[in-house]
């Protein structure tokens, strides 16, 4: 599964039906792509992390 910022937008209630839902879904043992930049949502839904910027890997964490 591929999100792309849907996490972000909205009000507060869609914001975290949203991010509840995405919890759901990932405890299931679906494999997701979260792009965003924001770092709490990366921090509280990511077991690794790969930090591009313009193309450029600055960093991956694996912290499974």
């Amino acid at each position: 599964m591929i999100i792309d910022e849907i996490l972000a937008v909205g009000d507060l209630n869609f914001r975290k039906k949203s991010r509840d839902k995405m919890i759901e879904i990932l405890k299931g043992g679906v494999t997701g792509i979260i792009v965003s930049h924001s770092l709490d949502i990366i921090r509280h839904l990511c077991n690794k992390i790969l930090w591009l910027d313009h193309g450029k890997q600055i960093c991956f964490s694996d912290n499974s």
